[in-house]
């Protein structure tokens, strides 16, 4: 038990009749008269309850939170830290701070995971345009239609995969387990 406690304990089991200095209780369990008179008379809390009690979201909201983040890694679409701090205001309806995006990650540092992804390259984004794709596609056609080939013949992935924005680097919220 700490110390601040057991003077508190001390305190209450003494008898009803009896004085008890707070500064001579204090003295004995070697800690600070005003904390012990302002934590025996409940006029603050321990840290541990005040920091639940100021959170901004709840711990089972922020355990959603974590869900979600793992369902979208697993759709390939990690959020970023502004999108977590949208996803806070959507359900507290109050603004969270960057500070708060960094606590909560601190907080869930087992399940969570922040990467820096890079955005196209600038020659594949100098390439992305309607016309290039068409002509792209109709050639592409047309050598399957001269080689004969089959829809299960044909198989390719691009490495980047899907972007989201502006193609610029940004650092992504990753499920640590999905991740690794």
């Amino acid at each position: 038990m700490d110390p601040i406690n057991a003077a508190i304990e001390f305190l209450e089991s003494a008898a009803s009749g009896e004085h008890l200095s707070y500064r001579k209780v204090a003295a004995q369990f070697n800690i600070c008269p005003t904390t012990l008179a302002r934590r025996h008379q409940g006029k603050c809390d321990p840290y541990a309850i005040k920091s639940v009690n100021q959170q901004l979201l709840s711990q089972q909201q922020e355990l959603h939170l974590v869900s979600h983040i793992r369902q979208l890694t697993e759709d390939g679409l990690p959020p970023s830290r502004r999108m977590l701090r949208n996803y806070c205001m959507s359900i507290v309806g109050k603004p969270a701070s960057q500070s708060w995006v960094t606590r909560f990650l601190g907080r869930h540092k087992i399940e969570l995971k922040t990467h820096r992804v890079k955005g196209k390259d600038r020659t594949r984004h100098k390439a992305d345009s309607l016309p290039k794709y068409e002509l792209y596609f109709a050639y592409l056609h047309e050598k399957i239609r001269k080689y004969h080939l089959r829809a299960s013949d044909i198989y390719n992935m691009d490495e980047k995969g899907f972007h989201l924005g502006r193609g610029e680097g940004s650092t992504r919220i990753f499920s640590r387990d999905l991740w690794e």
